[in-house]
């Protein structure tokens, strides 16, 4: 059995202790796997990439394991930096020994989880094949060769790579994923079948299962995951005679300069932070060999630039297949973003400042980035911070380095081959073109959603009315009788503009009649009979709810048999498709007013096992109201 011990030095007894980490065997902690049926690798991996990887992969399971004290960082941090000793079983002992090989691995994962790290290195015994991790098939090895390995995670950024070393070079390329959520693998499986459909002959792909075994992570900061994708480009460039492993990620999102005073060390996260990256150029120039370098070609890109690149080699079919959002495990298929992190805030913000809105569908967003309310405090906080954070960027040099004086070295220090004038220079003006597209992409969202901003119908905790008056952001939140959280600030106007195409479609529902029952879905349709009867047996609840102000997830649903018995039915499968066929007639509706519904569930909702209820969204309104 392969077992790396990894002693954690804390003063808290709790967090005290050693942590065994398995990658092999029946009972192993962490599985590493490449899934390679179809990819044939043209030669069996050295024994120092493989020791690279268990190192790389040992590191990650105890980064996930190893708690940084909880969800709130107390004392302003104190316990999020950890002291860590690995104890690893290598191959080579004789070569991870040496004294700058562990100087320089010792300082890529501090600065990357920004722990305390030091390594130990001890010869293995009976170490796994190289089976256990890469697919070998001696058999053939034909066109396999590549200069490039990109790192491919099926966002904007690697996809927008992807595409350029692709049409402008008639080289082959290798992408190597991580298979995490199954939704991300099959976006992920999607966009390679375009590419390799478009460039035929030219792309080899590499899945990487990397996941922990047994209980769910208890520390989800995760820092060092680019130190075990940058181990894993390594190894797989190794073995398809690569020069190069390729990070692409657009400039500001690698600085990561903190925008509020909660980002705490590398709460901020530093994946292709360029210090980073010189680290680990400089640990991969201490192996023996074939040298390897390591870049970042979209380091001095926006977002805006980034996407841009997709527009000029004829990719814009691809950005809605792509997913940015760091909240995968928690996404629909209706909606693939989230709106609410940081990333999804960067993508929509880049891609309507390149002119480009049109290609993402807005729908896809579960809060819509501009315009719909933010229901929780992190979220408007969040959104409000990294939005003025880029509009309010100072504009000289000497400003510059005074607002962000503690995070300008780290990044100076990224770029040796430039006079720190330069680099400071050079950072300024990216950060400047990234303030122009923000301010831009607000324009455009103001201009598109006037009428709606005269009308009272944005939500004051939506983005473009916190940025106007951002004490909209500090909306309190108080408890109800039952434990169920209201919200006390201003309520947004129940009116609603009709449903357009370039607006979300909040129903607008209007009682023309209970006896015989009828229920109009405002310049949409009219239900009568059974359908309009389920919309009234579940309005009293849905009335309810909204007159306590709750937020939408916070709306309860009418179990089955309450709805059964409100109905005067006892046949749940009759319901079910009264249900289904309101749903059917609702989305044919909308979809010839020109509004494509990507919401499963239109205006009727359900849930495994809780019941039905009507879309948290929809208001019943009066004949005058609309």
């Amino acid at each position: 059995m392969r077992e790396v011990r990894v002693v954690l030095n804390d003063a808290a007894p709790a967090r005290a202790g050693d942590l065994p980490v398995r990658l092999t065997g029946p009972d192993r902690t962490f599985k590493l796997k490449l899934d390679g049926i179809e990819r044939r690798l043209s030669t069996e991996l050295e024994d120092l990439p493989k020791d690279f990887l268990e190192i790389a992969a040992a590191v990650f399971a105890a980064d996930s394991t190893i708690t940084r004290g909880g969800g709130v960082r107390a004392g302003f941090g104190a316990d999020w930096r950890r002291n860590l000793r690995f104890v690893c079983p290598v191959r080579r002992p004789e070569f991870w020994s040496r004294e700058d090989v562990k100087e320089a691995l010792s300082a890529t994962v501090s600065f990357l989880t920004d722990d305390a790290v030091a390594f130990e290195f001890v010869e293995a015994k009976a170490p796994p094949p190289a089976e256990a991790y890469l697919p070998y098939d001696s058999s053939s090895n034909e066109g396999l060769m590549t200069d490039d390995v990109l790192m491919f995670s099926g966002g904007l950024d690697s996809l927008a790579g992807a595409v350029e070393v692709l049409s402008t070079t008639d080289r082959p390329l290798t992408l190597v994923s991580h298979k995490s959520a199954q939704k991300v693998s099959r976006r992920q499986k999607d966009l390679v079948s375009a590419l390799q459909g478009r460039f035929p002959g030219r792309l080899r792909w590499i899945p990487v299962e990397a996941t922990r075994s047994g209980p769910e992570a208890r520390e989800r900061s995760q820092r060092s995951r680019s130190f075990l994708f940058a181990a894993l480009g390594f190894a797989v460039a190794r073995m398809v005679a690569g020069r190069r492993v390729l990070f692409f990620e657009n400039g500001i999102v690698s600085a990561n300069l903190p925008f509020a005073r909660q980002i705490i060390g590398t709460m901020a996260t530093r994946t292709t932070h360029p210090e980073t990256l010189r680290l680990l150029r400089a640990l991969f120039a201490s192996f023996p060999g074939p040298a390897v370098e390591l870049a970042n070609p979209f380091a001095w890109e926006t977002k805006r630039d980034v996407v841009a690149r997709l527009d000029r080699h004829d990719a814009l079919h691809l950005i809605d297949t792509s997913i940015s959002c760091t909240k995968v495990y928690d996404r629909s298929n209706a909606h693939t973003h989230c709106g609410t992190c940081t990333q999804c805030l960067d993508r929509r913000f880049g891609l309507v400042a390149a002119g480009l809105g049109d290609h993402d569908d807005h729908r896809h967003y579960e809060t819509e980035v501009f315009t719909q309310a933010r229901e929780s405090d992190a979220s408007r906080t969040l959104a409000l911070e990294w939005t003025r954070h880029a509009l309010e960027l100072p504009t000289d040099e000497l400003g510059f380095y005074a607002k962000f004086a503690s995070e300008l070295p780290r990044l100076i220090d990224g770029y040796p081959e430039m006079s720190e004038v330069e680099t400071v220079r050079q950072l300024l003006a990216l950060h400047l073109r990234h303030r122009d597209n923000v301010r831009s992409a607000l324009e455009q969202a103001f201009d598109a959603s006037r009428s709606a901003l005269i009308l009272g119908a944005v939500p004051p905790t939506a983005l473009i009315r916190m940025i106007q008056d951002p004490r909209n952001a500090a909306a309190p939140l108080a408890g109800r009788a039952d434990g169920r959280r209201t919200e006390r600030s201003q309520r947004s106007d129940p009116r609603r503009l009709p449903p357009g195409p370039d607006q979300p479609w909040p129903a607008q529902l209007q009682v023309v009649s209970e006896q015989p029952p009828e229920v109009n879905v405002v310049a949409v349709e009219t239900f009568r009979g059974e359908p309009a009867r389920v919309i009234l047996a579940l309005k009293p609840s849905h009335d309810d709810d909204h007159a306590h102000n709750l937020l939408r997830d916070r709306f309860s649903y009418t179990q089955v048999g309450r709805l059964l018995d409100a109905l005067q039915m006892d046949d749940e499968t009759r319901l079910r498709k009264i249900i289904q066929r309101l749903r059917s007639d609702l989305k044919e509706a909308l979809e010839a007013l020109g509004i494509d519904s990507v919401d499963d569930q239109p205006l009727v909702q359900n849930k495994r096992r809780s019941g039905y209820r009507l879309d948290p969204l929809a208001r019943f309104v009066e004949s005058g109201e609309v």
